[in-house]
């Protein structure tokens, strides 16, 4: 069954979810803290969706707060600051840019010692990459760090060591699907994507046989 479109109010909830999802999250800093919403964003769209999304690195330049300000990657090494966001190919095979992490920038730029001289920034930053407002953000995408970043989620994921961690994303995931679960479209957009059924008797009920209680 396919999953349905998403529109901007499915979007707006799926925003909304990954504040209640990532709550728990203890991050050392806001850029780790937007790696960790981007994240779990990216695994969220891939159950909720049948799009290809993908967590891609590179550099930004912040302007929504009215004085720029950033991250620029130093080159491939995933092991130097990068920013983390999300892309997907939409319909029409066309790239869309997904950033949950928009929400920090504020907190982003005051831990900076930058000034904030505007309103709040957007929750979400959604949409066909070449139409992001450039007064919005600028993102400079780099496909060899993206990899190497990428190399070092699988790695992660395969590793015994980190299970803790594998439970803590699988967790907020969950969450976000509680969080759906609990909203009139959000339960529309689950049942119509196969990814719950009704029950006369049991009620609303979760189709992943793989998720865990």
């Amino acid at each position: 069954m396919s999953a349905p479109h998403l529109d901007d109010k499915m979007k707006q909830l799926i925003s909304e979810s990954l504040d209640h999802a990532i709550k728990h999250f203890d991050d050392a800093d806001v850029v780790a803290k937007i790696r960790s919403i981007n994240m779990i964003g990216c695994l969220l769209l891939g159950h909720l969706t049948d799009g290809d999304y993908s967590p891609v690195a590179g550099s930004i330049e912040v302007r929504a707060g009215g004085e720029p300000f950033g991250i620029e990657a130093d080159g491939a090494d995933a092991s130097q600051p990068y920013y983390q966001w999300v892309v997907g190919m939409d319909a029409d095979d066309t790239m869309e840019f997904v950033d949950f992490g928009a929400r920090y920038w504020q907190e982003w730029a005051e831990t900076a010692g930058v000034a904030w001289n505007a309103g709040p920034p957007p929750n979400v930053v959604w949409g066909p990459a070449k139409q992001i407002p450039e007064e919005t953000a600028v993102y400079s995408f780099d496909p060899e760090l993206s990899t190497n970043v990428c190399k070092a989620i699988d790695e992660c994921i395969e590793a015994p060591a980190n299970r803790d961690t594998i439970l803590q994303w699988e967790d907020a995931v969950n969450d976000a699907v509680d969080y759906l679960m609990d909203t009139p479209e959000g339960v529309d957009y689950l049942l119509e994507a196969g990814l719950a059924s009704w029950d006369d008797e049991e009620g609303f009920e979760d189709e992943d046989e793989d998720r865990e209680s």
